[in-house]
């Protein structure tokens, strides 16, 4: 009896220990902030989508796992560096590819010129996805098709393939969460390269040229927010969330089996009960949908993301709602690269903007702007800024006629004009130089 007692005694001591213990934890969440968490658009769902709509239309295109497209990534690659002209026995397999998938092409197109262009909402991540490969599929056969039009003296056709391309994929940005507007995004360098490619190699006539440069313009002005963007993120994030911890965590995370107990059996008596670990992220989201509604900042997102990256993996048990940092830790994708890779977007329509007006430019006087401030209003309605730091882009001209506009990138740094389309440490850089050593 006496043994028990003591027993019982231990037992009382180390609970209440652990007790005292998990009373001191600390959140590891910020406090929210006031923001606006729901998207702007209402719901979509895809039983509402109507039949020849830009979204049906859309999703006829992508059905491509009936086409053989091996070999497209190689032939691409060759097409994207312009090591060689495009002719059609060089490029034979992209020939034939066209051929055989000329009947999405044509849904593409459709899909781009179609009224009210938007996806059905996605509200939970194991919604269904669009073949989001089948996506950078199908723009690459309309680049493709694009310089082959321009290699057959056809350039107004040439542009509007890229144009078909640049709306076909902004429909996924239209209701889509991160990844669709990183696809996006990416679609969209790719269309511009190729536009400017075309403009250097084949020059633009005037009237396709001012066409091209009008059309960037409505395209960047009709962009979905990046905030909205990161509020559909979050709508999906909850209704998961909420999913997971009812009991479906193994089919969500793909987890083995014995792992769910330990997130909903342990994770309770850690304080990581189900209304916890959504609000805490809900308040995490908050900060990134305040940080996605402003311009980008990477000193803002430094702030943020350096004490949550120092709440890791052996802190875990340290903080109130264990499993909710877990889950931070995995799930969260690098937030200031994303944000950075969809301004970055904005930053290759504005410069294609610009080297179309000063080949436009130099078509009309025969030599290049002494400075930006020349192509207004004749090619411009006004200089564009840049994003990232929202001063004028830049625009640098050499002794010998060559030249470039920039943009600083995300770090802010002017550094003369020296990087690459998408470059992270150094300044983007665009004009005709892209190509030149490609010769």
């Amino acid at each position: 009896m006496k043994a028990l007692k003591i027993t019982l005694i231990v037992l009382v001591c180390i609970v209440g220990v652990l007790a005292g213990l998990l009373s001191m934890r600390r959140g590891w969440a910020p406090k929210p902030v006031a923001v606006r968490m729901t998207p702007a658009r209402p719901v979509l769902k895809e039983n509402d989508v109507v039949t020849d709509s830009a979204w049906d239309l859309f999703r006829r295109a992508i059905d491509t796992e009936s086409l053989d497209l091996d070999g497209l990534d190689d032939a691409w690659k060759r097409l994207d560096e312009d090591n060689e002209p495009w002719s059609e026995a060089g490029f034979s397999n992209v020939v034939v590819m066209l051929a055989d998938a000329r009947e999405h092409l044509a849904l593409a197109r459709r899909a781009a010129a179609a009224p009210a262009p938007r996806m059905p909402t996605i509200v939970s991540f194991d919604q269904s996805l669009p073949r989001l490969y089948a996506v950078r599929q199908i723009t690459r056969l309309l680049c493709a098709s694009a310089r082959r039009k321009a290699a057959q003296g056809d350039l107004a056709g040439a542009c509007a393939e890229l144009e078909s391309a640049m709306r076909f994929s902004a429909v996924l940005t239209r209701g889509g969460i991160l990844i669709h507007h990183l696809i996006d995004a990416a679609v969209c360098a790719q269309s511009c390269r190729m536009m400017r490619l075309l403009a250097v190699r084949y020059g633009l006539p005037e009237t396709e040229a001012r066409q091209a440069v009008a059309f960037l313009a409505a395209l960047e002005a009709e962009s979905e927010p990046y905030g909205e963007c990161m509020r559909h993120e979050y709508l999906a994030l909850d209704n998961s969330l909420e999913k997971a911890l009812s009991g479906l965590v193994s089919d969500w995370l793909q987890t083995p089996k014995e792992y769910e107990s330990v997130i909903t059996v342990l994770g309770p008596l850690l304080g990581s009960t189900p209304k916890a670990i959504r609000a805490d992220f809900k308040a995490y989201y908050s900060h990134v949908i305040r940080m996605a509604d402003q311009p980008f900042d990477p000193a803002a997102y430094e702030a943020f993301e350096q004490p949550m990256a120092a709440r890791g993996w052996r802190s875990v048990l340290l903080h109130k709602d264990p499993v909710g940092l877990l889950l931070v830790n995995v799930a969260m994708p690098g937030l200031s690269r994303c944000h950075e890779r969809v301004v970055s977007r904005s930053v290759a329509i504005r410069s294609t903007r610009l080297a179309l007006a000063i080949l436009l430019f130099k078509s009309a006087t025969g030599r290049v702007p002494a400075d930006l401030n020349e192509l207004v209003p004749a090619c411009l309605d006004a200089v564009p800024v840049d994003p990232f730091d929202g001063k004028p882009i830049r625009y640098r001209r050499d002794p010998d006629g060559a030249w470039r506009v920039y943009s600083v990138g995300p770090d802010g740094t002017d550094d003369g004009g020296v990087g690459a389309p998408g470059a992270t440490g150094t300044d983007q850089v665009f004009g005709p130089e892209e190509f030149e050593k490609k010769k």
